[in-house]
């Protein structure tokens, strides 16, 4: 329930709160019956009920918002550390992995297929991104694979996971 149905729920108590207390003003000389003004008793005190019950639960939803607010501003914070942290840390990885480019003489392109692929990329992906065909990307892998002594893809991945990995 958003913040205008309560609102107009609060509204609709009040009014219906107000209107029967005046009833039961007007009809209180008027020699009704005990049960008549009872029953208009019970109806305010439901009305009354109701509207601190929806109080209760606006400002209750309220403080959560808030609560939720500044979690996510908190987050938020640590995602940009984090981003700050982690952005020094992947260039020194992308040196790394430059540095052992060099040494097996790929070229810029066999080097952009190089990180693609240890990306987690597929052929037909990593083609698409490049807009060259398909035969063109295993070609380039092939002599990725010569150049750098490996056979396979995953030995070409198993090659860097220490990289990535804190032991």
């Amino acid at each position: 329930m958003g913040r205008n149905d309560t609102i107009l729920i609060f509204s609709v108590l009040m009014a219906i709160g107000a209107g029967m207390t005046f009833d039961i003003v007007a009809d209180f000389g008027g020699g009704l019956s005990v049960a008549h003004l009872m029953v208009e008793c019970f109806v305010v005190a439901l009305s009354v009920v109701g509207m601190i019950a929806l109080g209760l639960n606006y400002f209750k939803m309220a403080r959560s918002l808030r609560e939720s607010r500044s979690m996510l501003v908190r987050s938020s914070e640590e995602v940009q550390v984090w981003r700050r942290e982690s952005e020094k840390y992947l260039r020194n990885l992308a040196e790394i992995l430059d540095r052992q480019f060099d040494s097996w003489g790929l070229s810029d392109a066999e080097r952009e297929v190089a990180r693609l692929v240890l990306n987690g990329y597929s052929v037909r992906v990593i083609a698409t991104k490049r807009f060259v065909v398909q035969k063109t990307i295993r070609t380039q892998l092939s002599s990725i694979y010569f150049k750098s002594g490996l056979s396979t893809q995953q030995e070409f991945i198993s090659f860097f996971l220490p990289l990535f990995f804190v032991s």
